[in-house]
């Protein structure tokens, strides 16, 4: 669940605590901010780009919590601010209908409201919820879905078929098994399902649901996470403005509380960004190098590849403009990456001519 980031408590209050800080510095009585210095320019060659990703649990000491607090949270309501960090709690649901009409109010794009879900792929939805470390789902030869268990004893293993979950031309799920499955365990099981289903079919959006959309929406901003497992992002101050107006939408139709904490401009606040923004960066580049090694992309891949590579480019100048840095080597390596892609992209078309 950290993946989709999900905040622990912990992480949620110390975080809270630090935007009270904030708040309190806000005050009328509040001594008047210090105007930030202009940045000055510099070459930046981000560690990760130099000597490879971080190994995996090691923590970095430059985006853990109680750092990244002392180095990106501006003590005082600073007009200069590089951006803000932001972070959420999603306790429940939330109504997308509902969500629309709240989006739409806030001066938001509609379109970037998420769909509510066929009747096939929310059933396909609703049985993967059942799923383990020891079971699966997988379509049945009659249609639908299947639990398969996986059964270990000693060194064999053997699988075990369960309930079978199938939609019907009237749009209820109806459910079976082999009869090898107990009655309860099946009821249980066709209670649980039939229960997510409606709830994906009448629009609803869970928890995991609106993280995984959020972590997209801070994409779309430029936003980087500041922890290898997510859960806090830094946004640009480009981006703080529609940040304003996601927090006023989902807030307002829902109970969940989305965060802001504004960033300072300092050498510390630019070293936490920059290094969680190569790792991301190199990440990314990592993963297009395999593929393109692999050779497993066709021409629509090798496209996508491309304009991922551009993303990247843009989001490099874009992060150099605001921090006041340049980011010559990572633009170099995605530059040569992009100029492989390109080949690969040529032969591929070369070869389907031949």
């Amino acid at each position: 669940m950290s993946r989709w980031d999900m905040l622990e408590v912990d992480d949620y209050d110390e975080a809270a605590a630090a935007a009270r800080k904030i708040e309190e510095a806000a005050a009328p009585s509040a001594p008047a901010p210090v105007p930030a210095p202009a940045p000055v320019l510099r070459s930046v060659a981000p560690l990760e780009f130099e000597r490879g990703l971080r190994p995996m649990g090691e923590a970095s000491p430059a985006v853990a919590l109680g750092n990244m607090v002392d180095k990106l949270v501006a003590v005082e309501k600073a007009d200069g601010s590089t951006g803000a960090v932001v972070f959420w709690s999603l306790p429940g649901e939330v109504d997308v209908e509902k969500l629309r009409a709240a989006w739409e109010a806030a001066g938001l794009e509609v379109s970037e409201v998420p769909e509510v879900p066929s009747t096939t792929v929310a059933l396909s939805r609703a049985v993967k919820t059942r799923t383990s470390k020891t079971r699966f789902v997988t379509e049945h030869p009659d249609g639908g879905w299947v639990l398969v268990d996986e059964v270990r004893a000693g060194h064999t293993l053997d699988y075990k078929v369960g309930v079978h979950f199938k939609l019907e031309p009237d749009g209820s799920v109806s459910v079976g098994s082999d009869g090898t499955v107990p009655w309860a365990e099946e009821s249980a099981e066709a209670d649980a399902v039939r229960a997510e289903f409606a709830r994906l079919r009448y629009g609803k959006l869970s928890a995991h649901d609106t993280s995984v959309w959020l972590v997209k929406l801070a994409a779309g901003l430029r936003a980087v996470s500041l922890r290898e497992s997510g859960g806090f992002y830094f946004v640009p101050k480009s981006g703080v403005e529609k940040w304003k107006k996601i927090k006023t939408a989902l807030t307002s139709c829902s109970a969940y509380v989305l965060s802001e904490i504004p960033a300072m401009h300092s050498a510390e606040a630019i070293a936490a960004v920059l290094e969680a923004f190569s790792r991301e960066a190199s990440v990314a580049v990592a993963e297009m190098t395999n593929e393109l090694v692999a050779g497993t992309l066709g021409n629509r891949g090798n496209a996508n590849r491309l304009r991922a590579c551009d993303d990247i480019t843009a989001k490099l100048v874009s992060y150099e403009e605001l921090l006041g840095v340049k980011l010559d080597a990572p633009k170099a390596r995605v530059k040569e990456l992009r100029g492989k892609i390109a080949m690969a992209t040529n032969r591929t078309a070369l070869l389907e001519v031949d």
